[in-house]
């Protein structure tokens, strides 16, 4: 008995899924999919037109409906600047699927709908695609899965203050908790939908079908009075209304209490209702239900023969049935075969559309590594010009220093040789003088020219003075010469390695022996001893050798 119940709350989740779809939708732009082309006016028209006709194909033929969901999918992929649509649409092809009890599927694009409306910030689409994922679990029988997705669905439209999804929701729960038989959690949550359906007053199906939940809870917890309480409500409810389906869930509800309380009168009344609501309507299921209660009350009555007519009508409109599943069945493996078709062409759409993206991005990023690496070598370029720059600058600057330097250096060198050499010249001059003073036979003539050397010498004392600070400046500017000269040549004495700096900067023989104060033949003596030493041969050039050092 209670499978058959669970028959009617399921129903009333695809009528319930269905009205949570919402139509708040903007425009599109660029070409239209076929659907689009029959409709005029603007994009934003031409959508509404589209969505209008989904949403009705949603509630009569999901086939027919799937085909324009994924035409409208086809067409987004080629234009994803609208992916706060996407949801939407995704929303109402997971409605399709639930519809054709392609469950997989239909949870697919729940979470396609759930990914999009975070992305795009859609809260209310969020919402109903947790709705959807709730719907979808409870019916694969994962209740506790349902009511985890009922539950998140749940936070969200409280904060939107979405008063008529908080009823549907609440009483959906209540009805997972009945199927858990948690009576206590489902007749908490179904009277939480309850408050705000009647806050609506609007929605009887929704207060009808709540308030039958509560008594068929209330009926299995024992509660026979509030039970019937709510039986005799949604009696009245449904006075003077045209809603069939509703008075047809009530009798069946009643013919389900009855039977458990054993009121096989109130079952067979109910039941003789159902077949009578439910026939001119072609409304098989319902029909089988109503002579199978037929059946069973009759039998418990004593009516054999009414019990076994009514059976065979239950045989006849169940075999109806099968048949029609097997149609139903077939029917849907050529939907889904042409749905997965369809799904492969989006699919290889989408593979082109991101390979295409792929390379573009690619060439981007080759251009963008070229520029780069461009602009790293121009930098690099200019960076290395500037310090190489600097330093060429900075090692003329300083060679003009220390050119300056030397220049002054050798200067001083040659300054101070050149007033040696003319201090021994002097010198020279005056031993000549004396000679001839010393033969002058006048005394008186004698005096005199002595006296006046006397005075050309007295100024001339200074010329050892001055021989010792030549020395001295020679010894400092010629310092790295002389280490490298050490090195090559160790036995060399002080005043030979003097001879060869002398030789270096170039001073002639006669200047060497006015600096040194010998003779110009001591001076070639000198030099052929230093080259006697040094092992050269007479050819070797002694100014080009000390130069090279």
């Amino acid at each position: 008995m209670r499978i058959k119940h669970l028959k009617i709350f399921n129903t009333q989740l695809i009528i319930t899924m269905l009205l949570t779809i919402t139509c708040s939708i903007h425009s599109f732009a660029g070409d239209n999919p076929p659907v689009f082309i029959q409709f005029k006016g603007s994009a934003e028209q031409k959508v509404d037109s589209v969505i209008d006709i989904l949403r009705g194909k949603l509630a009569t033929n999901a086939q027919e409906a799937l085909a324009i969901g994924h035409s409208i999918e086809l067409y987004f992929n080629s234009h994803s600047q609208y992916v706060d649509k996407f949801c939407i649409v995704y929303n109402d092809i997971a409605v399709g699927y639930y519809i054709i009890g392609n469950y997989e599927k239909a949870i697919y694009y729940s979470l396609k709908a759930l990914k999009f409306a975070g992305e795009s910030e859609n809260t209310s689409q969020e919402a109903i695609a947790y709705n959807s994922l709730g719907l979808i679990y409870v019916r694969m029988d994962m209740l506790d899965k349902g009511l985890y997705y009922f539950n998140k669905a749940i936070d969200i439209f409280k904060v939107l203050e979405d008063v008529y999804s908080l009823a549907r929701l609440y009483t959906n729960i209540g009805s997972v908790y009945y199927l858990k038989n948690d009576w206590e959690k489902s007749i908490n949550s179904l009277e939480k939908g309850l408050d705000y359906y009647t806050a609506i007053g609007k929605d009887t199906a929704g207060i009808v079908g709540t308030m039958l939940t509560l008594a068929a809870v209330h009926s299995y917890s024992g509660d026979t009075s509030i039970s019937n309480e709510y039986l005799t409500k949604s009696e009245s409810k449904l006075l003077g209304s045209s809603d069939y389906k509703s008075r047809i869930d009530l009798l069946i509800t009643k013919c389900e209490i009855g039977t458990r309380w054993k009121k096989y009168d109130v079952v067979l009344k109910s039941a003789e209702e159902i077949i009578a609501l439910s026939s001119p309507k072609g409304m098989k299921d319902q029909l089988m239900n109503g002579y199978m209660y037929k059946w069973q009350a009759l039998e418990h009555m004593g009516n054999i023969p009414g019990a076994f007519k009514a059976y065979k009508e239950y045989v006849a409109m169940k075999d109806s049935l099968l048949d029609s599943e097997k149609l139903s069945e077939i029917n849907k493996i050529q939907t889904n075969y042409e749905i997965e078709i369809r799904e492969n062409k989006i699919f290889l759409l989408q593979k082109d559309k991101e390979l295409l993206f792929q390379k573009g991005e690619a060439e981007k990023r080759k251009r963008l590594i070229w520029v780069i690496l461009s602009i790293l070598v121009v930098a690099i370029s200019v960076f290395v010009y500037y310090i190489l720059n600097n330093r060429l600058i900075k090692m003329r600057l300083e060679q003009q220093l220390l050119q300056e330097k030397i220049n002054n250096s050798n200067k001083d060198l040659t300054n101070s040789a050149l007033l040696i050499f003319q201090k021994n010249n002097l010198i020279s001059l005056v031993k000549t003088e004396l000679k001839i003073v010393r033969k002058a036979k006048n005394t008186e003539e004698s005096h005199r020219q002595i006296n006046i050397l006397i005075n050309k010498l007295n100024i001339e004392t200074g010329v050892e003075k001055d021989r010792v600070t030549f020395y001295n400046h020679l010894d400092e500017k010629n310092r790295d010469f002389f280490y490298e000269l050490d090195k090559k040549y160790p036995n060399l004495t002080s005043n030979e390695k003097k001879l060869a700096a002398l030789i270096r900067l170039k001073y002639t023989s006669k200047e060497i022996a006015g600096v040194l104060g010998i003779s110009h033949n001591s001076v070639n003596v000198n030099r052929y001893r230093l080259r006697k030493k040094m092992r050269l041969e007479s050819e070797d050039d002694l100014e080009k050798l000390f130069g090279d050092i």
